[in-house]
């Protein structure tokens, strides 16, 4: 029997037509180079009627143009369009097919400046991406415009942000960019560069004239962005430079260093602090609170051992509220930042706050138990001082219904016989949460400090009318003088 490869080509070419399947048609095609000849461009012309267009994206993805070519001899349109609006011209230059974008050209109908759905051209795309050569080639064609105003983005922003100082250094060789273009939002390249951390192209900008210093209308500089971001490299680059280490910004004051300060950037810190001119009390913010305020309240341990090992640092400045670093970390739980504070020589641990609450009291209220034994360890902690609304640390204990720290309070004397400016008691709290532990404890406590509550509104009307009262109520002038007085 004759093999099926000996056959005439007239009955291989009559069976290879009856195949429907591309698979079987591939199949053939890949058997003999005399087959490959035969059934090539039916393969083609079968994926070209059957299969859309994918074929050609992934040509010009992969830089095939062999195979771009034989799609198009067999049929293909090039000048198709992905479901983003991207030319086979885009996807070309996208991958870094330079070659291919050279072939390209030379067919009916291709555009080198058409768009995709997000306004950027293949041009933009190469400068985004990096690939040099592509770009190189295309600022060699006409109709390219190096900074054109595209719908969102300009490629010499996109090369600096994405970090191509190559391909910056190139672009301003044209001698047609703007270096202090910006965005909408009023973002320069120098800015993206900054933000991205890419001290090199900032080198390429700063070759060019670019004002290292520039600040935006805010008053933010490129320091500042480079500490919000922690971008080190940057930092270093822009010192190195001699930029104004300490520049304070406009309608929210703040520097590089607070700004390092919030995005818990210790490095940053460092870099900032070896110059030898920065204030490391400076109040930024609406609040006016310091780095060590602000890291204190973080819980950013590593940052306040930082400040407080450089010395002269205020242990004790006070924001707007009159907070101060020791009240934030106590009022936001952090044992650790509290500790650390409190075994600083000139700390008050008893500095209150506009209120006239004290730190002991921001920790109570926030039920931090760990934070209030470290205070209950200190012999300069007033333990019955009240607030402006009369409040006393063991009130706000009862208020937030917290017995353990009731009777540690009691412990150390505080004063059961105490009630805020609306007549609340500690025992009105331990009823009000139903809390009959609490009502115990204070009990035991009661009679140890012989206390006498308050009467009542109905205790008042039996006595009046000769009628037995509680004996609990035999309530001193003294006592009545003294709740007056409150």
């Amino acid at each position: 029997m004759a093999s099926f490869s000996t056959l005439p080509t007239e009955l291989v070419v009559l069976i290879g037509g009856l195949l429907e399947d591309r698979k079987d048609i591939n199949a053939l095609t890949r058997a003999t180079r005399r087959f490959y000849g035969l059934f090539n461009d039916s393969l083609y012309q079968d994926y070209v009627q059957h299969h859309g267009n994918s074929g050609l994206i992934w040509a010009a993805e992969h830089g095939q143009q062999r195979t771009m070519q034989l799609f198009s001899e067999n049929g293909a349109d090039l000048n198709i369009k992905t479901g983003r609006d991207e030319t086979l011209f885009i996807l070309a230059a996208k991958y870094g097919h330079a070659g291919l974008l050279r072939w390209l050209l030379l067919q009916d109908g291709v555009d080198p400046t058409a768009e995709d759905k997000d306004g950027r051209t293949a041009f933009s795309h190469a400068c985004r991406i990096g690939h040099i050569e592509v770009v190189s080639f295309l600022l060699t064609l006409d109709g390219i415009e190096p900074n054109p105003p595209e719908k969102y983005e300009t490629p010499f922003r996109l090369a600096a942000e994405c970090g191509h100082a190559a391909i910056v250094r190139l672009l301003l060789a044209t001698g047609r960019i703007n270096l202090e273009d910006e965005d909408k939002h009023t973002w320069s390249a120098m800015f993206r560069a900054t933000v991205k951390n890419h001290p090199a192209v900032l080198q390429v900008l700063a070759d060019h004239g670019a004002n290292l210093d520039y600040a935006g209308d805010r008053g933010i500089t490129l320091l500042h962005y480079a500490a919000i971001n922690s971008s080190t490299e940057v930092m270093r680059f822009l010192l190195s430079q001699g930029v104004n280490p300490d520049p304070i910004s406009i309608d929210n004051p703040s520097t590089p260093f607070t700004r390092s300060v919030t995005s818990h950037s210790l490095n940053a810190i460092k870099i900032l602090l070896a110059t030898g001119k920065v204030n490391y009390d400076f109040p930024s913010g609406f609040t006016r609170s310091t780095p060590l305020s602000d890291a204190a309240a973080a819980g950013y341990l590593d940052i306040v051992q930082e400040l407080l090992n450089r010395g002269g640092v205020n242990l004790n400045s006070k924001d707007i509220h009159r907070h101060t670093p020791l009240f934030r970390a106590a009022g936001a739980g952090h044992a650790q930042v509290v500790e650390l504070l409190l075994a600083q020589k000139g700390i008050l641990a008893d500095g209150p706050d506009f209120k006239g609450q004290t730190p002991l009291m921001a920790a109570i209220r926030g039920r931090h138990t760990d934070v209030v034994n470290i205070f209950l360890q200190r012999e300069d902690v007033d333990w019955n001082s009240p607030d402006r609304n009369g409040e006393t640390p063991l009130l706000v204990a009862a208020s937030v219904n917290k017995e353990a720290i009731v009777e540690a309070l009691l412990v150390k004397g505080a004063r059961i016989d105490c009630c805020d400016q609306y007549g609340r008691t500690p025992f009105a709290w331990a009823r009000w949460w139903e809390n009959d532990e609490m009502m115990r404890i204070l009990g035991d406590y009661a009679r140890l400090q012989r206390y006498k509550r308050p009467m009542s509104v109905r205790d008042r009307v039996l006595l009046m009318e000769g009628r037995r009262i509680s004996p609990m109520v035999a309530v001193t002038e003294e006592f009545k003088d003294r709740v007056r007085t409150q």
